[in-house]
């Protein structure tokens, strides 16, 4: 989306739609879309702190926690999560929704964007203190260089 329609879809309270919109109760192909144009949307501070204050985290954790999601929607969820993660705080709290697990999950599959996804987000979670914490007693606090790897291959 170019900043005009983002600037319109805002103004006209589309974000709250879009969230809503990612609910179980509406078909994976709307969810899907309503992923992928979150993320389209949440390209600055003030719009991502907006989709967090809405319960975005909860509604990207539960995303990534129900196995029965496509694939399609867990990567575009992994794809979308990096822009989420403000800062500690924001952080934390997502660990918080128990994503760890999910997300190690989607490392130990065969599609290699979705891995590199979840890598990604694994290392960003580990740059916090209290969560590398969490992830040395989990034993996956070697994200980064596994990350590293995949990025020389």
């Amino acid at each position: 989306f170019g900043q005009d329609v983002r600037d319109l879809i805002s103004a006209l309270g589309g974000l709250p739609v879009l969230v809503r919109l990612c609910s179980p109760s509406h078909p994976e192909d709307t969810v899907d879309d309503a992923v992928v144009a979150l993320s389209q949307l949440c390209l600055d501070e003030e719009t991502v702190a907006e989709f967090v204050c809405l319960g975005g985290l909860q509604v990207l954790a539960d995303l990534l926690l129900d196995e029965s999601k496509s694939t399609r929607i867990h990567s575009h969820v992994l794809e979308f999560l990096p822009r989420t993660l403000l800062n500690d705080e924001v952080i934390v709290a997502f660990v918080d929704l128990g994503v760890i697990p999910a997300l190690i999950k989607q490392c130990k599959e065969s599609n290699t964007t979705l891995v590199r996804r979840a890598l990604v987000v694994l290392t960003i979670l580990s740059r916090v203190d209290e969560v590398a914490e969490r992830l040395m007693k989990t034993g996956i606090l070697l994200v980064e260089p596994l990350f590293l790897i995949c990025e020389a291959n």
